[in-house]
């Protein structure tokens, strides 16, 4: 409870603070959103196809950029292909991005992102009678593309299509120990 008290406190200190930064700076914008992850991966040879769901903190520094971080939870666990079916559940993700901003009109907005993001799952591996559990955890750049919308003026919807983690793509090798991690996020963010 003294945890959820803190969190609290320390979120009603961010929005004051984030007014007063707003008063200074004509063209700062923070916001906070809440998306819905459609995650793909390929962990350890396996591929897996998860859900989650994450909140997200940010401010439009102008038009054209804006800082981002993030954290969610996992939602949607699935079994792999591979290595007797092991179940993977994702526990934590993380991230921290800047995003450039492509205004096309009022209410639409085109924008690209790069940043990094870190992300905690458990793995329940089923030998017939054996269970054994491992936990695994992965970080690595992340890139991207999304378009947000306004339906209200301070209210927008987001669809984005993220690579969250891709090593394959960085080392150029097919080991099953790299990861691959891709995600398209449907969602909304509140200005305030």
């Amino acid at each position: 409870m003294k945890t959820k008290m803190q969190l609290v406190l320390f979120g009603m200190l961010l929005v004051l603070g984030l007014t007063n930064v707003k008063a200074e700076l004509p063209n700062f914008r923070p916001y906070g959103g809440l998306d819905y992850m459609f995650i793909d991966t390929v962990l350890y040879g396996g591929e897996a196809t998860l859900g989650a769901v994450r909140g997200k903190l940010g401010a439009e520094l102008n038009p054209y950029l804006a800082l981002e971080a993030s954290a969610g939870t996992g939602v949607v666990s699935d079994h792999s292909n591979k290595y007797s079916n092991p179940n993977w559940e994702l526990e934590e993700i993380w991230g921290i991005y800047v995003r450039g901003i492509l205004p096309l009109h009022e209410r639409v907005k085109l924008y690209g992102l790069f940043g990094i993001t870190r992300m905690e799952f458990k793995v329940d591996w089923n030998y017939g009678e054996v269970m054994t559990v491992d936990n695994y955890a992965t970080s690595g750049y992340s890139y991207g593309f999304g378009v947000e919308a306004f339906p209200l003026d301070n209210l927008s919807l987001v669809v984005e299509f993220v690579s969250l983690i891709d090593e394959l793509e960085i080392t150029d090798s097919r080991d099953e120990n790299n990861s691959e991690i891709s995600a398209i996020t449907l969602g909304a963010k509140y200005y305030f």
